[in-house]
């Protein structure tokens, strides 16, 4: 845009003003746009639409309260009423200010003539608002959640169902439905996608390759670097029996390739890991809270290059079986209490073994949509060799800012092992692990998102010359969903 101001005629001013404004508005320059918009407002002749203009520039300059007062009056004044209205709402949202909120929502769906797609945007953040008040009473929220937030946002989606947004919301209502316990139709009353395929390319950088032998703890690290692929394939299918009991078949394909061929202490990693499982939960009440009863059965089969011939060959299958209770005691957050028993027989019925494991997992809701993840593990592990016998503790938290700049969500992890090693204490002792990581998880589209990753592992071990180690790994990964 280019202006000329033309001082000797002082009455063109309120209109250079406005045109100054609108220009640095398509610029994006929203500081000086909101300076010549008071000026052109201050001479008292200037066209309607500038107060929709105005909140605008003010909206994206974040002056939130200042913008409301000005789409208040385009409102008010028949300029753009809809979109006026929905911004009004939508400071209010902003502003926690929730009531209000929800009194202009839907104040907007009573107009006649209105735009279906900011219908259907208002739709769908009264959902969420309604989601956000009754988090923050702390009062019934799953009951609130199917009885209002659901129904509001399946609302938003039927009156447009192919639009794009449609597509976001119902991405929302399974990570509510996930949140709250509620990822079936014959739970919540919505007919939800009933499958999810999920495709995930990693590519890392190792800094100190380990090898872990079977399934057992004897972790050594080869003292080598090596870049590695990891190809990620995952599948589920959801289904009700009768009205309590959701099954989910699933089924996981790994495959990890490292790159450094030459090193036959490295590609004897490669792996190819298929996993097929069957995932049950039967809803119950337990001691009066609202609750899944879980049953799962889990199968793994292991090929590896551990021949060093740099092809694959039978390396292990598994057998699990798990029990546990999905339950929500608190109104801030989810836990799931898990026993596991798994059997574990190898190309070598030497490496045999068996595990016993209770997990204990717990999600905290946080403020502005923060999650705090909490998992407590400890494992029996019972080899044929005893020598190779153990018991591990472990814990983990994993905090989640999503958001935190441009659709991106930010991850901060801590995992803490002690590991007994039992027969060989005398020469490991009790082993401890740590294993920090950050994340960065930015979303490229509905379907696509991107990942950079940086985890530090170290072992602290007596026996220094083989279970003593560090080690960084750095990746980048795309994960592409359906």
């Amino acid at each position: 845009c280019s202006l000329i101001w033309n001082k000797k005629k002082q009455s063109a001013h309120p209109t250079v003003w406005y045109w100054k404004a609108i220009c640095y508005q398509k610029l994006q320059d929203h500081k000086e746009a909101n300076h010549f918009f008071e000026k052109a407002i201050g001479t008292g002749v200037f066209p309607k639409e500038i107060y929709y203009q105005y909140g605008q520039s003010l909206f994206a300059d974040n002056n939130v309260s200042e913008a409301r007062k000005y789409f208040n009056k385009s409102w008010q004044s028949g300029i753009k009423p809809g979109h006026s209205l929905f911004y009004i709402a939508y400071t209010h949202q902003l502003d926690n200010q929730y009531e209000d909120a929800i009194k202009y929502y839907k104040q907007l769906n009573q107009l006649g003539k209105i735009d279906p797609n900011i219908k259907q945007a208002a739709n769908f953040q009264l959902g969420q608002v309604y989601l956000a008040s009754t988090e923050e009473q702390h009062k019934d929220e799953k009951k609130d959640v199917v009885n209002r937030v659901i129904p509001q946002m399946q609302k938003a989606i039927d009156s447009d169902p192919d639009s794009q947004l449609a597509r976001e919301i119902k991405k929302r209502i399974l990570e509510i439905q996930l949140k709250y316990g509620l990822s079936t139709s014959w739970q919540s009353g919505l007919q939800a996608k009933p499958y999810v395929v999920m495709l995930n390319q990693n590519f890392e950088y190792d800094s100190n390759v380990t090898l872990t032998p079977d399934m057992t703890t004897n972790t050594t690290a080869v003292d080598k670097s090596s870049p590695v692929t990891k190809t990620k394939l995952f599948g589920k299918y959801s289904f009700g029996v009768g009205e309590k009991l959701k099954t989910s078949p699933e089924l996981r394909i790994n495959f990890d390739k490292y790159l450094a061929t030459n090193e036959p202490a490295i590609y004897r990693n490669d792996e190819l890991f298929l996993a097929p499982s069957i995932r049950n939960a039967y809803q119950n009440s337990f001691f009066g809270v609202e609750s899944s009863l879980l049953i799962d059965f889990e199968y793994s089969y292991a090929q590896r290059d551990y021949l060093m011939t740099k092809q694959l060959d039978y390396y292990g299958k598994s057998y699990t079986f798990i029990l546990g209770e999905n339950l929500q005691l608190a109104s801030w957050g989810q836990s799931i209490v898990k026993g596991k028993s798994q059997k574990y027989y190898s190309y070598s019925s030497i490496n045999d073994s068996s595990t016993l494991t209770v997990n204990l997992t717990q999600f905290m809701k946080l403020n502005n949509k923060r999650l705090l993840l909490c998992i407590m593990d400890y494992s029996i592990y019972d080899a044929s060799n005893n020598q190779n016998d153990s018991a591990t503790w472990l814990i983990r938290t994993d905090y989640f800012m999503p958001e935190i700049w441009n659709k991106t969500t930010f991850q901060m992890g801590m995992m803490l092992a002690f590991l007994d090693t039992k027969l060989q204490k005398s020469t490991r002792g009790t082993e401890k692990k740590v294993n920090p990581l950050v994340k960065l998880t930015r979303d490229l589209s509905n379907d696509v998102d991107m990942s950079l990753q940086y985890e530090y592992t170290k072992n602290i071990s007596k026996d220094k010359s083989h279970y003593d180690y560090d080690k960084h790994v750095v990746g980048l990964s795309f994960k592409l969903q359906f």
